[in-house]
């Protein structure tokens, strides 16, 4: 369960802080536009609302709320992923027969690297690869 808790401490305080500056960007906002209404509404009072208690309450709300879906969104996996069957593990060759695997690969490559014309094999001349006579152009006897 280690792990879980670490993955569970990075990432949540990860996604407050990024939620507790966005929830610090959309207060300012709120404050900017009651300000704004509330000057429009009542020109005759000087006072606006007070707005330090939503400043303060909606990025702490954010960031937890952020840290508390993170942190059940990993126990969840953590859960989901142990009841999952492992897949089968292929069972490995023995070194005996990888060492002489191994051998003859190198034994081979040394071959070719020593004789390398050695390995390609001569072509057989085949009937349609030799050209065919030719009739000669005099007639034998040397007729005039």
């Amino acid at each position: 369960m280690r792990p879980v808790l670490r993955r569970i401490a990075i990432h949540g305080g990860m996604t407050a802080i990024v939620l507790g500056i966005i929830g610090m960007m959309l207060a300012e906002l709120a404050t900017m536009w009651i300000s704004a209404t509330f000057a429009q509404r009542s020109q005759v009072k000087g006072t606006g609302p007070d707005t330090t208690a939503m400043r303060w309450k909606l990025p702490l709300f954010m960031a937890g709320f952020g840290f508390a879906i993170v942190a059940v969104g990993e126990v969840g996996l953590h859960f989901w992923r142990k009841s999952r069957v492992p897949a089968s593990v292929p069972i490995p060759l023995s070194s005996d027969t990888t060492s002489k695997l191994l051998e003859e690969l190198l034994a081979q490559a040394e071959s070719k690297t020593s004789n390398p014309q050695g390995s390609v094999a001569p072509t057989v001349p085949a009937s349609e690869n030799t050209p065919a006579p030719t009739p000669p152009s005099h007639p034998p006897g040397g007729g005039s």
